[in-house]
């Protein structure tokens, strides 16, 4: 099987508020792959004319190449790969996508679909990408890739998620993937794998991806370090925890209401206002309370 080639033009995700992309690369080779690829299902095959018959006597099936359209990192690309995904990774999904295609004739659609449903059983598309066969025999593939948002932290490891809360093929080791952090969820990871296409359960996990959502396109998260969404499936109430350990109590998740809590917009205009007089969110307290009528603030460090 001829080496696929690495493209790294192709359609971008469509959250702009972005990640450590340079972090999520280092990050790689500690990071465990959860492969779970299924059965795929044979399709129809399609019909021989002549023009067909001697199309395929020019191209070999087996020795296609996969030609997949990585994730854009955005402008200006920050390395020559141009692209967020992990080598590590996109060797994976271009062998993945190789066996899926081997066999079958060269103009069968078989191959096709079944690159498509391998990708997609992936977690990594946020619909099945297209497969398609080009001219010289190869097949490219283009497709909406889901982007990470944070990582949620549980039982000692590290679980990348996508800003609709779905779980993407990475696992690390606690505090090694360099991403932010969601923690003290209400549910472990046992039922979200990737390839079910099903978010993380609880109310809390969506809360606190809404929460670095709003930080970061307020420019007030270069100070985070992750979100404590206070282990509770429902009705969360979230902390920041700041990259000295200090913690900033939000309350209740953004555009909830709760009696005597501010709205969104005042909290970030209390966080703003903070981070001006004192150069940090945290007003260099141990503990500050924003969710209030009055700010509230802990005397000393963690």
């Amino acid at each position: 099987m001829a080496k696929a080639k690495k493209k790294s033009k192709t359609r971008r995700g469509r959250t702009s508020t972005g990640f450590d992309a340079e972090r999520l690369r280092r990050g790689a080779a500690a990071a465990v792959l959860v492969v779970g690829v299924g059965a795929l299902v044979s399709g129809a095959v399609l019909g021989s004319s002549a023009l067909e018959a001697r199309a395929a006597r020019a191209i070999h099936a087996g020795d296609a190449e996969v030609d997949i359209g990585w994730p854009a990192l955005g402008e200006p690309a920050s390395d020559a790969d141009g692209t967020w995904l992990p080598g590590s990774e996109r060797e994976r999904l271009t062998a993945l996508a190789n066996s899926a295609a081997a066999g079958g004739r060269a103009l069968d659609a078989e191959p096709l679909r079944e690159t498509s449903e391998a990708l997609m059983h992936t977690g990594w598309f946020e619909r099945p990408p297209v497969a398609r066969r080009r001219g010289d025999g190869a097949i490219a593939v283009e497709g909406v890739w889901r982007v990470p948002a944070a990582v949620i932290r549980h039982a000692g490891s590290e679980r990348l998620v996508s800003w609709d809360a779905i779980p993407l093929p990475l696992i690390y080791g606690e505090g090694e993937s360099g991403q932010m952090y969601l923690t003290n969820t209400a549910f472990g990871p046992g039922a979200a794998e990737p390839g079910r296409h099903a978010p993380w359960p609880g109310e809390d996990v969506r809360a606190g991806l809404d929460l670095l959502r709003r930080l970061k396109l307020a420019g007030l998260s270069a100070q985070v370090a992750g979100i404590d969404v206070g282990g509770r499936a429902a009705d969360p109430r979230l902390e920041i925890v700041t990259d000295q350990g200090t913690r900033v109590v939000w309350g209740v998740g953004p555009d909830q209401f709760a009696p005597a809590e501010m709205s969104t917009e005042v909290k970030l205009e209390r966080l703003r206002t903070l981070l001006t007089q004192t150069g940090r969110i945290d007003a260099g307290a141990a503990r500050v309370e924003i969710f209030g009528p009055v700010i509230l603030k802990s005397r000393g460090r963690p």
